[in-house]
């Protein structure tokens, strides 16, 4: 089995959810092995990029000392396809906290009206040593997701990724 630092050389951690299912997939961070300061830094980058989210950003990349985050939301109809998001849509809501979940059904109602019932919601943050470029961190975290999920070459966070190579 290989894990994921094998498969993402430089990445230091990465939480990937499912807001429709409630699935949370990451690494513990309670682990002997995890880098001083680790836990911290995916807190703080949680609240950063829920603030990018919450003003309608829903790719966002950012350097801070040593790494680099990367914080994705996307959306797909029940058959997998990519559904394209208003960024406009996120200002008028609250900042997501915790326990998120209203926040993200008020993101699909806000987005897709009559079909958010539909409307499939995911995220991905990513942890990168600062030293690996931004093509490798999009193709890595492309290659995460479909490892993960399974998710086909040609699902919306390819779009997310390409967009930022």
């Amino acid at each position: 089995m290989i894990t994921y630092a094998e498969l993402c050389p430089g990445l230091k951690h990465f939480i990937y959810i499912d807001r429709n299912a409630h699935h949370l997939i990451s690494p513990s961070l309670e682990s002997s092995k995890i880098a001083p300061g680790l836990k911290e830094q995916v807190w703080v980058a949680m609240q950063q990029a829920r603030q990018h989210l919450k003003n309608g950003c829903f790719k966002v990349r950012w350097h801070q000392g040593a790494v680099q985050f990367s914080y994705y939301v996307w959306f797909e109809d029940g058959s997998g396809n990519p559904l394209p998001a208003d960024s406009s849509a996120g200002d008028l809501l609250t900042e997501p906290g915790i326990l998120a979940g209203d926040f993200y059904r008020a993101l699909k109602q806000k987005l897709f009206a009559e079909r958010a019932n539909s409307v499939m919601c995911y995220e991905l943050l990513c942890i990168h040593d600062s030293s690996v470029p931004a093509e490798v961190v999009a193709e890595q975290c492309q290659k995460l997701t479909t490892k993960l999920w399974g998710s086909p070459a040609s699902s919306p966070i390819s779009l997310l990724f390409n967009v930022l190579r």
